[in-house]
């Protein structure tokens, strides 16, 4: 068994002071005091609950769960970070224990045949979080230096599962919370532009209105439904807290707004609702929707120098993020993306993460954070809300979308190159595929596979193009060019016009725990499979398609998706002669027919691979 279920319930308390108790894993009811806390600890369903009431009115820090680990050298562990945009990463347990990896919502083991799983399975007032440590697995509840209320206080439910698979566990975790909040998606997927990693923050008028001119023009069969602007469409640049036009439209929003509709295409904005910068009017002529410092002046985050964050809970942080909203609806949004959430959460990246999350007067910090944003909800309506640079389990049931990678490019210095970041990130399209159409529609960031220098960190080969390209349809979620497409070579346009429109299925890996990462995606609709295989070496090197790992007996057809050739009949395996550096390969699986058969369509890279009937111009077995 990978842990000791007589684990620890141990209680810190604002002063300094700590309380020990045995806490058995495995015992459907439980309970302690000390002088100060009562407690007990319930299961149901699986799940377990503790809960707290107050013997004297004292201030807790946090309640902690530590669960003993008992596992090898080799074993390996999946931490999904503390955000939308933090990596996902499968990496062997004492690496994360070395550097005390802080994440949220869930962690998976793996030792040998043996697996251990734990999740949060609520989201409803304190903030939570896993962190590896010497041979321990803690699970943090934050009670942020408050006495507990006068009826008593739940702490999140927990979940811990020895006997799923790590994919199972996943989509159960995922039905489960789906369940409890009433999660209900958008049936579209959104397809078409974003301007960020290709416009940053130079965007304009004229070059939106060209851009909804060539995306229809171009790949309007494809049904694209998305022209979205980012950063520095507003006035005052980033975090100016002001949702009126830049200089750069000088005919408006809504004029733009109106310009792509007439295209047959949603329009949408990026937002920063809740970050604004300290100097700016927003933040200086209204002071009391800002979180202040103890003497009265606006509190700076460390996090993210020269902003302040809003006072969620204050009610001119709550009209503030209402007339927002209704300001931009009324420029005819449908789509919002909300960014940089986590700092209104969490107020500095260096130190104990324990200790760096926001507190409010009226409540603990997700019951807030939750109201804030249903406030979001109700005005948005039935528009898109894409959460981004935020926590992930606390907007289930509000969100309709989640980023699942950090940015694919980068504006700003930094150590990591372009391989560095595809690759990474089409690890986090995987590890995280079992969001996907439960709880979000999935963002893998922009469709971005330019050839020419940028002044970004972006610079990829065609082969590199590719990988990328296929990394997004993969991801089953939403495919936005981030490309001037008259600056683009058509070479690398015809990557995007090829996975378009969205497939809507996200791939699994075959080996959650392959390392570095997996190298063999499957998207599984039954009779048909279609796999990717990564090539993430230096070298052009021989590879394999393993058809009776993905499930199939006896002789399968095989079509090489991107080339759009058939290859013939395999049994077992089929060898990949050679894979060159930084490559992705897609292939339709099927049995062999017995006699003359559509294999797949040439719409795109899916190749019908979900449609029961084919239609139109198909590859076929003579």
């Amino acid at each position: 068994m990978l842990y000791n279920p007589q684990a620890s319930l141990i209680l810190t308390y604002t002063d300094g002071r700590t309380s020990s108790f045995p806490f058995d894993t495995d015992a459907r009811s439980l309970r302690d005091a000390d002088r100060s806390t009562a407690w007990r600890a319930e299961t149901e369903n699986g799940e377990r609950r503790i809960f707290l009431t107050a013997l004297e009115s004292v201030p807790l820090r946090r309640a902690s769960v530590l669960l003993p680990l008992a596992v090898s050298e080799d074993a390996l562990a999946f931490s999904n970070s503390m955000t939308t945009n933090g990596w996902a990463e499968v990496l062997p347990l004492k690496e994360l224990i070395g550097r005390r990896e802080t994440c949220k919502e869930l962690v998976c083991v793996r030792d040998g045949s043996e697996e251990l799983h734990a999740a949060f399975t609520s989201v409803d007032r304190l903030m939570t979080c896993f962190r590896f440590e010497d041979g321990a697995l803690a699970l943090h509840f934050l009670l942020e230096d408050k006495p507990l209320p006068a009826d008593g206080l739940a702490l999140e439910s927990f979940w811990m599962d020895t006997g799923l698979s790590t994919p199972a566990f996943l989509d159960a975790y995922a039905e489960r919370m789906a369940v409890r909040y009433g999660v209900r998606l958008p049936d579209r997927i959104p397809s078409g532009w974003c301007s960020w990693a290709v416009a940053y923050q130079n965007l304009t008028e004229q070059d939106v209105l060209r851009v909804a001119d060539e995306v229809s023009r171009r790949w309007g069969e494809k049904k694209p439904n998305l022209i979205q602007l980012d950063d520095s469409w507003q006035k005052g640049g980033i975090f100016s807290g002001d949702w009126t036009a830049a200089d750069t439209f000088p005919n408006g929003i809504r004029s733009v707004c109106g310009e792509v509709n007439a295209r047959g295409m949603d329009f949408g904005l990026w937002m920063s609702p809740t970050v604004i910068r300290t100097d700016s009017p927003a933040a200086l002529e209204h002071p009391g929707m800002m979180h202040l410092r103890p003497d009265g002046g606006i509190f700076e985050n460390p996090a993210l120098p020269g902003t302040g964050t809003l006072e969620l809970d204050a009610p001119e942080a709550l009209d503030y993020l209402r007339e927002s909203i209704r300001l931009a609806n009324s420029y005819g949004t449908a789509y919002y993306k909300l960014d940089f959430l986590i700092f209104s959460q969490l107020f500095s990246w260096t130190g104990d993460l324990l200790d760096s999350f926001f507190s409010f007067k009226s409540g603990y910090a997700v019951e807030v954070y939750r109201r804030a944003m249903q406030v979001i909800r109700e005005e948005a309506g039935e528009r898109y809300l894409l959460s981004c640079g935020a926590t992930t389990a606390e907007n289930i049931g509000i969100f309709d979308g989640a980023r699942t990678t950090p940015d694919i490019t980068r504006c700003f210095p930094t150590p990591e190159d372009s391989w560095f970041l595809l690759r990474k990130c089409a690890a986090n399209c995987l590890y995280r595929a079992f969001y996907h159409k439960k709880l979000f529609i999935n963002d893998p960031d922009g469709v971005v596979v330019r050839e020419y220098w940028n002044n970004d960190t972006f610079s990829a080969n065609a082969q590199e193009a590719r990988f990328w390209a296929t990394a997004c349809a993969f991801s089953g979620g939403a495919l936005l060019l981030n490309e001037y497409p008259w600056k683009t070579a058509e070479s690398r346009l015809e990557l995007f016009e090829r996975i378009l429109p969205p497939l809507g299925i996200a791939a699994r890996p075959l080996d959650f725990y392959e390392q570095p990462m997996p190298t063999v995606a499957v998207i599984d609709c039954g009779r048909k499979k279609l796999a990717a295989v990564y090539n993430l070496g230096e070298k052009t090197v021989s590879s394999v398609l393993p058809l009776a790992r993905l499930g199939f007996e006896g002789e399968c057809a095989v079509v090489d998706a991107w080339e759009q050739k058939l290859l013939g009949a395999f049994s077992g395996e089929m060898p990949i002669p050679s894979m060159q550096p930084h490559s992705a390969n897609v292939y339709l699986i099927q049995p062999k027919p017995e006699g003359r058969a559509p294999l797949g369509t040439l719409d795109n890279l899916y190749m019908g691979v979900a449609e029961k009937e084919l239609k139109g111009d198909c590859i076929w077995w003579e």
